[in-house]
C-alpha cells in the first residue's frame, strides 16, 4: 500500500500595505496568518467596504479550497509585515480524506452557507 505524501506548506512574507490578492483575481489558495494583520474588504462603484481585519492564527481565503476553479469575492491587503503560510486545495483535499465522515458533511454544509452569506450584495444594509 502506498501513502500519499502531504505537500509542503509554504510561507510568503507580505509587506505593510501589500495587497495579497485582489476581488475577481483566480483563487486556489487559502492562507494562515502566523504574524501580522490582514484586512479583507470589498470595493462597489468606487466605495469600500471593510469587511473585517484578521490576525494570527487565522484563516482566509477559505472559499477558494471548496470550489475550482473560482475567483476571489474580496480583496485582502496587509496591514503590517505579515508572515503567511499557504493552504493549497491539495492540501485541504488530503486532510479531508481521512476525516469521519460526519466532520466532512458539517464542513461541506459550512462552507456552503458561508458562501451564500458572502455572495450577498456588499451594498445591502440591514433592516
Amino acid at each position: 500500500m502506498t501513502s500519499k505524501k502531504l505537500k509542503p506548506l509554504f510561507r510568503r512574507q507580505f509587506l505593510e500595505d501589500q495587497v495579497i490578492f485582489k476581488e475577481g483575481d483566480a483563487a486556489g489558495d487559502a492562507f494562515l496568518i502566523e504574524e501580522g494583520e490582514v484586512k479583507i474588504y470589498r470595493e462597489h462603484d468606487g466605495m469600500t467596504t471593510d469587511i473585517v481585519t484578521l490576525g494570527p492564527g487565522e484563516i482566509f481565503g477559505e472559499m477558494a479550497l471548496t470550489k475550482l476553479p473560482s475567483q476571489r469575492n474580496a480583496t485582502a491587503c496587509a496591514v503590517q509585515k505579515t508572515l503567511l503560510t499557504i493552504i493549497t486545495y491539495d492540501n485541504l483535499r488530503q486532510k479531508l480524506e481521512k476525516t469521519d465522515p460526519l466532520i466532512k458533511a458539517l464542513f461541506h454544509m459550512f462552507i456552503k452557507r458561508l458562501d451564500q452569506s458572502n455572495n450577498r450584495d456588499v451594498t445591502e444594509t440591514p433592516e
